[in-house]
């Protein structure tokens, strides 16, 4: 039995017209990010060209979900710094 995941959270726009679109219960949102800014732009009419899959941006999907309602640019250089050092120095085992 093949499960079929749906997409929630930050996803590679299936319109192609952004770098993620918000994905809510597997149905694309009119929020979007590009360059670690969100905005809204609606949803466009007719079928995705693309598949959703999670977004990976500059911080990973996890983190990147995670940041949901925050800008991304509002993290800071520290912050983000921190982030990676940790990934580094206690990577997750699993």
């Amino acid at each position: 039995m093949v499960m079929q995941m749906t997409p929630q959270g930050w996803c590679t726009d299936p319109y192609g017209l952004h770098e993620a679109r918000w994905m809510s219960a597997g149905q694309p949102t009119k929020l979007v990010l590009d360059q670690g800014k969100e905005s809204y732009d609606k949803v466009p009419e007719g079928e995705p060209v693309f598949d959703a899959r999670p977004y990976d941006g500059p911080f990973g999907p996890r983190e990147a979900w995670a940041l949901r309602g925050t800008s991304l640019t509002a993290v800071s250089a520290e912050s983000a710094l921190k982030r990676l050092a940790a990934r580094v120095l206690h990577p997750i085992h699993g």
